[in-house]
């Protein structure tokens, strides 16, 4: 059975070429469209892509008995709207995403098929590219702050790998800014256009992305003919190795929401089902996973010569040993902790401790089941 190629975890590149692209979509297709080109794996990349549905309704907290057309409508968009992208010597060209897509219709999974022209634009790239969090584009409200966020995010980069003051401190005339987010004929009074996109699109990049944006308007007299902006990286501190640290609120509760999305450990728990997609949508169970389970994993890593791979050998193990909970009683978050402190404490006793026959450094502990029966006995999901 396929599986999906979408997660919150996921990245999306793109050719600077096509961040600055025109692009006449709305919100919603626009998601879609970076949830897509998140799907593309730049090291093994193929055309053809698998989403699940439930994911995508669950991005768009879609509840409605219609959601299924809702989608197809705006997947439909995205397939017949192209990207505007410029060429060399004074040239433009109109770029499709996709012009196949297949879905079950009693079932959940989704298959696109990549458009052969978009393909450099997305994999290949070695320089003048950009990458960003799919979950950051998720959770902006607007398209113009997703085309800002984009666009600060390729100068950021680009300061970042040549530390060039220009790139850190971009400017934008008012006439690109309109090309680039298809407003050519709205808000007409600049003042309009800063008051109604610029400075909602910068508080909404503020409070839901990684990166701080201040901005001026550039003004020839009293009229504003373009905008400068000094971007940073918000500061997060590295991965934490135990719950005493994140007590410390060197962390916001937006910052580590954000890392649990973007943490390998959310993607195994995905994988095995032992948490389903519609959690990546509770930020309460995301902080609470990333404070009390994921802290816990980090100091087992360090204990062990395979490192991820076996937290993922002990998560398929947890998963085969559960036991379902009766109803109103899951707390996956609590069986999670108290199996990862069964195991650490052992690995920390092995550590410490020769045993015959035990053998560390070779193949590492493997899973304690007496720490799975520990968790049984507390609370199971």
């Amino acid at each position: 059975m396929s599986t999906s190629d979408f997660s919150l975890s996921n990245k999306v590149a793109q050719h600077n070429d096509l961040i600055t692209s025109v692009s006449t979509l709305n919100i919603v297709p626009l998601k879609i469209f970076e949830i897509i080109v998140s799907c593309v794996d730049t090291k093994n990349p193929k055309r053809e892509i698998t989403l699940r549905k439930d994911d995508i309704y669950a991005v768009f907290e879609t509840k409605s008995t219609a959601k299924s057309n809702y989608f197809k409508n705006h997947l439909h968009t995205v397939m017949q709207q192209g990207m505007i992208i410029e060429l060399p010597n004074e040239k433009e060209a109109i770029v499709l995403l996709s012009s196949y897509a297949e879905w079950e219709k009693n079932g959940d999974l989704l298959t696109i098929e990549l458009n052969e022209r978009i393909m450099p634009f997305l994999i290949g790239l070695k320089d003048n590219f950009t990458q960003y969090p799919i979950s950051e584009i998720i959770h902006l409200n607007t398209k113009y702050a997703i085309i800002l966020y984009k666009w600060l995010s390729m100068n950021l980069r680009m300061f970042e790998e040549y530390r060039n003051k220009k790139f850190e401190n971009p400017c934008i005339s008012i006439e690109e800014f309109r090309t680039m987010a298809n407003v050519q004929n709205k808000y007409t009074d600049n003042r309009n256009l800063d008051r109604a996109v610029i400075k909602k699109a910068i508080a909404d990049i503020n409070k839901q992305t990684s990166i701080n944006v201040e901005y001026e308007k550039m003004k020839k007299g009293n009229l504003i003919y373009g905008f400068s902006f000094h971007i940073s990286r918000k500061k997060v501190a590295p991965e934490l190795k135990n719950p005493e640290i994140l007590e410390q609120k060197e962390l916001s509760d937006s910052e580590i929401y954000a890392e649990s999305l973007q943490s390998k450990y959310t993607d195994y728990l995905l994988e095995l089902m032992l948490i389903a997609p519609t959690t990546l949508r509770d930020r309460k169970v995301m902080i609470r996973l990333y404070k009390q389970v994921y802290s816990l994993y980090d100091q087992m890593r360090e204990l062990l010569p395979k490192g991820y791979r076996e937290i993922r050998e002990h998560l398929i193990d947890l998963k085969e040993n559960m036991i379902p909970a009766e109803e109103g009683k899951e707390n996956i978050v609590k069986y999670l902790r108290v199996s990862a402190e069964g195991q650490l404490e052992k690995l920390k006793i092995m550590a410490a401790v020769s045993i015959d026959g035990y053998v560390v450094n070779e193949k590492g502990p493997r899973f304690d089941q007496h720490s799975a029966e520990v968790a049984n006995d507390v609370t199971i999901y």
